[in-house]
């Protein structure tokens, strides 16, 4: 009997959903976009409930597409934003406060403000930066400013998770309260080389144990859909992932030394380091990749929070184009940026600058600058970021990457991905299968299967390479005038959106 396995990558803007044969060949795929709220500036939201609705429509779009029952499908992977999370309530299932997206800036100022005072200690423990990015300071928000949200938080009436741990819970009816790993790191509750929430960490942060889901091998059973709610019926959520550790999956890349970057809303790049932990050095962090019951995968991250989304914003903000079609003709129209860059800082700068005051700006325009400037600069800044960030992951790591693998929607963009090959000074690949979910459903059957999901994407073959023509002396300029740029756009005022 034909196997059939389901991957949904429930994204920033947009959920993606695709079906899988038991060959992992993709049978059908759909996407939803769902909206995202701005209630002040820096805060961004969205609405978990809609989250929900739209996982379930995407899976009966997929069934019909394919001609399937319910009960037809073996296994469901998850994967998820990151660090975006919400609370509700354990005995009605209600969120308290709408989903708290991982570009929200609301806790900036306290957050810098704790950097001062403990950033040593959670480096040493974390890897990662205490920056508002994480979920631990989206969960104390929400705690601080709901009605006795702390109160109700320590008597066990209410729960928390990333976006994972909410929709498995809804989907299994209640009766699986979990997250993996590498869902679990993107708190800043966890120390990536030990399984658990870290106790020092949870009383920093005054958030109650018994708020948090239990940690899981990413690839272990999680539960089983409950088929009243699901339209595919009772089915087994084989895979629990963040978007960025699915992409990593899908390429199939070596646990060791595996270079893969996710172009998306922001763009999130990860060198993996396989069991061994690299400290993080530079203005890098590190993390668990995702953990199974085969190991650990470690990896380096550099994390720039602008990329899709400044694009997004250059159409429905400034209309400067109607279609993504239009953007590469337009940035291909002129020879070059006339001297403009765009410093992505839209929601402030991660990796290596960690400024939440910064904010975007285009510096260098002048009477003779055109929309197709600004649309190229935009796409170059994409590409110079992760060019910034890929020395200092070899340095850091003494491991030299042969090549990039591309993930994400902007890899269809052949000037981004050329330009991209350029100012890495290696080959950039483009596998057949480029979205996350593809990934996740792949380390589903996995996971069905017992075999080791490190090599679920063996089958998603590279279809492009991009091969690097720009000289070193090229690409030391650009990448300097461009740093030359952001620097200038640097703490920029202290942050007046703090929300407290």
């Amino acid at each position: 009997m034909q196997q059939y396995v389901l991957g949904l990558d429930v994204g920033t803007t947009a959920i993606k959903g695709v079906l899988l044969d038991e060959r992992r060949r993709v049978l059908a795929s759909v996407s939803r976009e769902h909206r995202q709220y701005f209630p002040q500036p820096g805060w961004v939201e969205q609405d978990p409930e809609e989250l929900l609705e739209s996982c379930l429509h995407l899976t009966s779009a997929l069934m019909e597409q394919c001609g399937l029952r319910s009960g037809e499908i073996r296994a469901l992977g998850l994967d998820h934003q990151g660090e975006t999370c919400l609370i509700w309530d354990k005995k009605t299932g209600v969120p308290v406060y709408p989903a708290i997206t991982w570009q929200d800036r609301r806790m900036a100022a306290r957050s810098d403000a704790y950097a001062l005072a403990h950033g040593e200690e959670i480096r040493n423990i974390t890897g990662l930066r205490p920056d508002s990015y994480y979920s631990a300071w989206k969960i104390r928000w929400i705690l601080d400013h709901v009605k006795d949200g702390q109160r109700r938080a320590e008597n066990g009436e209410l729960l928390a998770g990333t976006l994972n741990t909410w929709l498995i819970w809804k989907l299994t009816g209640g009766a699986s309260f979990v997250t993996d790993e590498g869902s679990a790191g993107c708190t800043m509750l966890t120390d990536p080389r030990v399984v658990g929430w870290n106790p020092w960490l949870l009383q920093q942060m005054e958030i109650p144990a018994c708020l948090l889901p239990v940690i899981c091998p990413a690839d272990a059973s999680l539960g089983w859909t409950d088929e009243k709610i699901y339209p595919a019926g009772r089915v087994e959520i084989r895979g629990s992932l963040t978007d960025c550790a699915a992409g990593i999956i899908a390429t199939g890349v070596p646990v060791q030394g595996g270079f893969v970057t996710t172009y998306g809303t922001g763009n999130f790049m990860h060198l993996t380091t396989g069991e061994r932990y690299v400290p993080p050095q530079q203005g890098l962090t590190a993390s668990c990749c995702y953990a199974t019951s085969f190991g650990r995968v470690c990896q380096l991250n550099g994390i720039n929070y602008t990329a899709g989304s400044a694009l997004q914003w250059l159409r429905d903000g400034l209309g400067l184009f109607s279609h993504v079609s239009e953007i590469e003709p337009l940035a291909t129209s002129v020879k070059d940026c006339a001297g403009v860059s765009f410093v992505p800082a839209l929601n402030g700068l991660a990796t290596p600058f960690w400024d939440q005051s910064a904010r975007g700006a285009f510096l260098g325009m002048t009477a003779g600058t055109t929309r197709a400037h600004l649309v190229r600069a935009v796409l170059e800044s994409s590409a110079l970021q992760v060019g910034n960030c890929a020395a200092m992951m070899e340095q850091v790591s003494g491991v030299k990457a042969s090549h990039m693998i591309a993930m994400g929607g902007m890899t269809k963009n052949a000037f981004l991905m050329q330009l991209q090959a350029d100012l890495l000074g290696m080959p950039v690949h483009l596998p057949r299968e480029t979205e996350p979910a593809y990934g996740a459903a792949c380390f589903a059957l996995a996971g069905c299967m017992g075999t080791d999901p490190a090599l679920a994407g063996n089958a998603n073959e590279t279809v492009r390479v991009y091969e690097p023509h720009m000289s070193q002396q090229e690409r030391d300029e650009k990448i300097g005038y461009w740093r030359y740029a952001t620097e200038r756009c640097l703490h920029w005022h202290p942050d007046k959106n703090d929300g407290e």
